[in-house]
């Protein structure tokens, strides 16, 4: 059985790490990014997610800081942001991110996906679901340019229509996150008991609890942002109480 896993997300504006919530980033966490991904490393996460926040054309910075980060990092390293074509996907790879995540352009040409799956392997591609209830048509609809815009598409239908090209869903109520109320449940069942590829969840943990019951609803991995980065070995001490709660993870320090 494959072992589940812990994810620490960061977020990354200008070469800062910021705190989000409901896609807004304001308040600034660490403002040596490298400090924040080698504490993690040394923590025993499972793997990072880095996701570029900062305003377009700020890819060359991102590449830059991704080739400083990875000599020094041992685990695997998840990126995103402005990702749209395949040029930039390969300058990624290359300056040594594992996979790529990416939400828009897959919505404005989904035969990037494929292509993507077809050069670097469907393995090494996550696609990011990001949702949020839609007031005006009473549904949680799919949301892309960073949540600014809904395309009034349903979650599930879209995971669907990317299963054939990604190897792993990234899916972040915009409603939860940052807001500290738990991970939004009812959806990852929905999706996680209809397509067989894995989910990582994420949105809106302040404890391990949280983490938990999204293992619980169906998430192959759990991830979190603020949580983590405000808490003292936090990475370490949920291993721990998942690991007491019979969740399959891997032993720290193996």
């Amino acid at each position: 059985m494959l072992k589940k896993r812990i994810i620490a997300v960061i977020l990354i504006k200008d070469n800062l790490v910021v705190q989000s919530e409901n896609f807004k980033h304001v308040n600034v966490i660490h403002s040596d990014t490298k400090i924040a991904i080698e504490t993690f490393s040394g923590w025993s996460i499972d793997e990072i997610i880095l996701i570029n926040v900062s305003n377009k054309n700020s890819e060359k910075k991102f590449l830059d800081l991704l080739n400083n980060i990875v000599k020094k990092v041992f685990v695997p390293i998840t990126v995103g942001g402005w990702i749209t074509d395949l040029d930039y996907a390969s300058e990624l790879f290359k300056s040594g991110a594992d996979k790529i995540s990416i939400n828009t352009e897959f919505y404005r040409n989904i035969n990037f996906a494929k292509s993507l799956s077809d050069k670097f392997g469907k393995q090494s591609i996550i696609a990011s679901i990001d949702y949020k209830f839609d007031k005006n048509t009473n549904i949680k609809s799919v949301h892309i340019d960073r949540g600014k815009e809904s395309v009034n598409l349903d979650p599930l239908s879209w995971a669907l229509k990317l299963e054939p090209f990604v190897g792993e869903i990234f899916l972040t109520s915009i409603d939860h996150e940052g807001k500290r109320n738990g991970y939004d449940l009812e959806m990852i069942r929905k999706i996680s008991s209809n397509i067989k590829t894995p989910i990582i969840t994420f949105g809106g943990v302040s404890n391990y609890e949280h983490l938990y019951q999204g293992f619980l609803a169906g998430a192959s991995a759990v991830a979190a942002a603020n949580f983590f980065h405000y808490k003292e070995f936090s990475t370490i001490l949920a291993n721990k109480y998942l690991r007491n709660k019979n969740i399959n993870l891997r032993k720290i320090y193996d």
